[in-house]
Order: structure tokens, then sequence, then C-alpha cells
């Protein structure tokens, strides 16, 4: 088993550091479990490389029972794809729901999506985001280095990841 498979946080007290972005997305995925409004902001996990992004993420998806939908890196391949491949996950089913039906909530995982060298992949988000601002309703969570997409931020919430301090290590 891989080391950070293994010893990743399953639940919010076994999270280490970042307790007012935890505090954040908390409030944000709370929102959109309890289906206050309509249509959702995506939001944005952005820090440096290994600070635990990808991990912050299925944190907080797995712990309010989602099933997570991992976009891959051939939807970025040509044009206008991620707005198709983004419009066919939010209008499928879960296999779960479809053969057992159970009701189980999904939502999108993009992961490095700064690491696409496409310079028109944030446009065509943009574009996504504004086309269906008010028929999102499944939690969006997109990762990316830190600073980076920021013609994004506007139409997003974005929380900031910082390393573990060694205070937080010594606790561990």
């Amino acid at each position: 088993m891989l080391w950070s498979l293994k010893y990743e946080p399953k639940t919010f007290g076994q999270y280490l550091g970042n307790r007012k972005q935890l505090e954040i997305a908390k409030k944000w995925i709370s929102h959109i479990k309890r289906k206050e409004t309509i249509s959702y902001k995506p939001l944005i996990i952005q820090g440096d490389n290994s600070v635990g992004k990808t991990c912050f993420a299925k944190l907080i998806l797995n712990n309010n029972k989602f099933f997570i939908i991992n976009f891959d890196y051939d939807l970025f391949t040509e044009k206008n794809k991620i707005r198709q491949g983004l419009s066919r996950y939010l209008q499928s089913n879960t296999i779960e729901k479809t053969m057992f039906k159970k009701k189980i909530d999904k939502s999108i995982l993009i992961e490095d999506i700064d690491s696409v060298k496409d310079r028109y992949l944030c446009k065509d988000l943009i574009t996504f985001i504004k086309e269906k601002q008010d028929k999102i309703t499944v939690p969006i969570v997109i990762t990316c280095k830190k600073n980076k997409l920021k013609t994004l931020h506007k139409y997003c919430t974005v929380i900031t990841l910082y390393p573990p301090t060694s205070g937080n290590l010594f606790k561990y």
C-alpha cells in the first residue's frame, strides 16, 4: 500500500493544519449538502506541490458521502471537450442510483488543471461556469498550484493550502 494512502486522514479530526481553510470548505460543502441555493460556485484548492490538495478535496467530499468523478486529462486535449465532458457528467447518474435505486450524490474533481498546457482551457472552463451558472448542482473541486488560474478566482470559492507547521507534525 502506498504510504500516502495509508496515512491520509479519513476524518476531519485527523487532518493537520489549515484549520481555517478546512472550516471554509466545510461551510461550502454544507451549503451544497443542504441544497440552500439552486447553484454553487466551484471550489479551487490551490497550494504548492505535495501540500495535500487532492487529499484535502477527497477528505471534504468523502466525509460528506459524495461519489467522486475524477476528470481525466484526455478531456483536455481538444478545445471545447472540457465543456462537453462536464455537461455529460452533470447529466449522468451513478451506478448505485441506476442499478440499485440508491440516492448517491456525485461530485467532480479536476486535479492539477494548471499542468495542462492548453491556454484555452481556462477560458473554456469560465465559459462553462457562466453558461451553467444556474444549473451547477453538484460540487466541482479544482486543484492547482498556488497563484495559478487567477482568471477563474472571481467565479469560484478559493482556498490556499499551506504545509503543516512543525507544531502540527509534532502533535502527529
